[in-house]
C-alpha cells in the first residue's frame, strides 16, 4: 500500500510559479539553430554580424559564409516542444494584433 501514495503523486500536475531573478539580464540573438538527438531538441542561440564592406574588393574577398557565435545551448526534452510551438504561436499573434493596432511602430526609425 505504500506506493499508491507516491503513484498518485507521479500524476500531479503542478503549477508553476515564475520567478525570475531582477539581475537575470535578457542577451540578444539574431540566430538560433535547432537540432534533434537521443530524445531531445536542442536550440543553440548565436550572434553573426556582416562585416563592413567600405568598397567592391571588400565585397569580393568577403567569402561565402560569417561566423555566428554561439552564446547559449538548451536542451528541451521532446514533450515539451508542442507546449513552446503553441506558446511561440500565441505570442507571435499577440504581438502582430498589437502592431497593427498601432501599440508598437514597426517601421523602421530612419530620417527621410
Amino acid at each position: 500500500m505504500a506506493e499508491q501514495p507516491q503513484k498518485d503523486f507521479l500524476k500531479k500536475e503542478f503549477k508553476l510559479d515564475w520567478v525570475i531573478s531582477d539581475d537575470l539580464r535578457a542577451v540578444y540573438a539574431n540566430h538560433m539553430l535547432v537540432s534533434h538527438q537521443d530524445g531531445q531538441f536542442i536550440l543553440s542561440f548565436g550572434e553573426a554580424n556582416v562585416p563592413p564592406m567600405l568598397d567592391e574588393s571588400d565585397f569580393e574577398n568577403a567569402g561565402d559564409s560569417l561566423p555566428c557565435r554561439v552564446f547559449l545551448r538548451i536542451a528541451l526534452p521532446t514533450s515539451r516542444i508542442p507546449g513552446m510551438i503553441k506558446a511561440l504561436q500565441t505570442n507571435y499573434e499577440g504581438y502582430l494584433r498589437e502592431s497593427n493596432s498601432g501599440l508598437f511602430n514597426v517601421e523602421s526609425d530612419t530620417d527621410d
